[in-house]
């Protein structure tokens, strides 16, 4: 997500953010939770309800780092805490896709790979260079809004091939950033 449409969203969230009697990591817990509520969904073929707990999880996501910043309690864990639970999430969506047999297992094994591997370089980025450069490369909202058009569209059509080609597209999109990645990479720690 671009650093402009990150700030709109928190300037929009910021009035919630300030009244939610909830702390970030507490929201970081909640989203995940809510992921693994949506995992199970997926693999009980409830695929509208599974979307929308997708949608929910990615909004509480956003807040957590919005009521950090509103009610100034960010902190290093809270940021660590966030992006392990950001990747909990990932792989409970994903898996709970492969694992029900919504896509070929050498497709969504590449796929998790990809996602896991393109968070590990921004890490490993951000920890040589002492910079926060790997979350101008993150695609996560893309990768959870791909998700949720295959869970729609398996929905309202009952064909799950959509979600092939939705593995596919994130798969070429995953290549895509750890690309990305891997050039921020060579210029930064020459």
């Amino acid at each position: 997500m671009s650093a402009e449409i990150k700030s709109r969203i928190e300037s929009i969230l910021t009035p919630l953010a300030l009244r939610l009697p909830l702390s970030p990591n507490v929201l970081t817990l909640l989203a995940v939770l809510v992921m693994a509520v949506a995992a199970v969904e997926v693999m009980q073929s409830n695929f509208m309800l599974a979307a929308a707990l997708v949608i929910l999880s990615g909004f509480i996501d956003v807040l957590d780092g919005t009521v950090a910043k509103a009610k100034n309690k960010t902190t290093a864990f809270g940021a660590f805490a966030d992006r392990v639970g950001d990747r909990i999430s990932d792989a409970l969506i994903f898996g709970s896709i492969i694992l029900a047999g919504f896509v070929q297992l050498w497709l969504g094994l590449v796929v998790l790979v990809l996602v896991l591997l393109g968070s590990y370089a921004s890490a490993c980025l951000e920890a040589f260079s002492k910079t926060r450069i790997g979350e101008a490369f993150s695609m996560r909202a893309v990768r959870l809004l791909l998700v949720v058009v295959g869970l729609l569209l398996a929905s309202y059509t009952g064909l799950l091939s959509y979600m092939e080609y939705i593995f596919a597209i994130i798969a070429v999109l995953a290549i895509a950033a750890l690309v990305q990645r891997l050039g921020a990479a060579h210029k930064l720690l020459k």
